[in-house]
């Protein structure tokens, strides 16, 4: 699973805490209160395996009926929990929410319009008279979610951030993160 993460964005104090709380909250495998106990007998562990493969499908079913039934549902990846990372797993989300049968519409009012407006906020709209933090995509999400990865541009409190300086941005912090790592993280990478 955290091959599949984006795992050198993640700050170490996040994936490799370990130091606060005993049982730990880290990411790593030796720090992750989520991991399945080492002496799980192979039948435990297909239980275990059945327990959580159903319990997915059941969300599933359970977001595709509240969304088909009009139920405003918002985007929420529970960041710094095992195994999310700020930003990216938003596009995670994204693409399990459409896989769960929500419209691209759906998937993209549930970061904007719908948040916003539970928060009475002066967001989540492209009009005048609003706060006009956006993204800026190669291609559209309303075709494939999946775009929501494809960003061009920010434009965040007035300045645009091009894909140049996002990429220098996000450079910034994986050295930041490896200079302050204290666990090798390359055996849990792709």
């Amino acid at each position: 699973m955290l091959q599949e993460v984006e795992l050198v964005y993640e700050n170490p104090g996040i994936s490799e805490w370990d130091e606060m709380i005993p049982q730990g909250l880290g990411w790593l495998p030796e720090v992750n209160r989520y991991k399945l106990p080492e002496d799980l007998s192979p039948e435990e562990k297909a239980w275990q395996k059945i327990f959580w493969t159903t319990y997915g499908e059941a969300c599933k079913i359970i977001l595709k009926n509240l969304s088909a039934g009009d139920v405003n549902i918002m985007a929420g990846t529970d960041t710094n929990l095992p195994p999310t990372v700020p930003g990216f797993s938003l596009h995670d989300e994204f693409i399990a929410m459409n896989n769960a049968g929500m419209s691209n519409y759906q998937v993209l009012q549930s970061a904007t319009t719908i948040p916003a407006k539970w928060l009475g906020s002066n967001t989540g709209k492209i009009m005048e008279g609003r706060k006009a933090n956006l993204v800026l995509l190669e291609e559209s999400p309303l075709v494939n979610i999946a775009n929501t990865r494809k960003i061009n541009s920010v434009f965040l409190n007035g300045k645009i951030l091009d894909r140049t300086l996002l990429d220098k941005i996000l450079e910034a912090v994986k050295t930041a993160n490896n200079s302050s790592r204290k666990k090798e993280i390359n055996d849990f990478m792709n």
